[in-house]
């Protein structure tokens, strides 16, 4: 049986090897390439897994390349729920060396028997990937809550300057208040990326900044 062949019917076996997974059809599938692909889904308890998925495609197929053959390549998706029109990479969120140590695929024979290949994704892809997914969300989570108490305190500073807070570009930029030549931008603390006064003004920002 060909690669192909064989991805045909080993998601729902692998599926049931690894526990909760389940083996779906994901948004890139479709009749020419569902014998190629395989996708497997976390259906587990822990919400900050929810979206964690391992793809599997023919390597022959994907690469055209003889010495692909007969391989698969198992890979994990590293991305948080998408929320709006943004996806967010969580690799992006891992310590420096977490990233550097970060592996997201494997290559596993085709010709071993499902249980050799389930016990090899667990032993070289999941004992790796769950970890890191999960402590990506949860980076993800302290940013969005910093995100928030953010765009608060624009609002606030905009108020006192009679202004308002120019729209963000996505989730992953920072707030910004502007009035005149003066911009704010907020991220954690309070930057001020332009500030133009006259030397009286000067006089007077130079005395309350020394009173800080």
């Amino acid at each position: 049986m060909t690669t192909a062949g064989i991805l045909g019917t080993l998601g729902e076996t692998l599926a049931g090897l690894l526990g909760p997974w389940a083996s779906v059809q994901d948004d890139h599938e479709g009749e020419y390439t569902r014998g190629e692909r395989l996708t497997l889904r976390y259906t587990g308890t822990d919400p900050l897994l929810e979206d964690a998925t391992i793809t599997g495609l023919d390597t022959q197929r994907l690469y055209r390349l003889r010495h692909a053959s007969g391989k698969i390549e198992f890979s994990c998706h590293m991305y948080a729920p998408t929320e709006g029109a943004w996806q967010r990479s969580l690799i992006d969120f891992l310590p420096y060396a977490e990233r550097q140590g970060w592996k997201g695929s494997i290559l596993v024979s085709s010709a071993k028997p499902a249980p050799q290949v389930a016990r090899e994704i667990e032993r070289r892809l999941l004992a790796h990937y769950l970890p890191a997914y999960r402590h990506g969300m949860q980076r993800l989570a302290e940013e969005r809550k910093q995100r928030a108490t953010d765009a608060q305190l624009a609002e606030e500073l905009a108020a006192i300057l009679g202004t308002t807070v120019r729209p963000r570009r996505g989730e992953a930029s920072n707030p910004v208040v502007s009035k005149g030549s003066t911009h704010l931008t907020i991220s954690h603390s309070v930057r001020v990326e332009v500030l133009s006064m006259s030397p009286a003004q000067a006089r007077e920002f130079c005395a309350l900044v020394k009173q800080w």
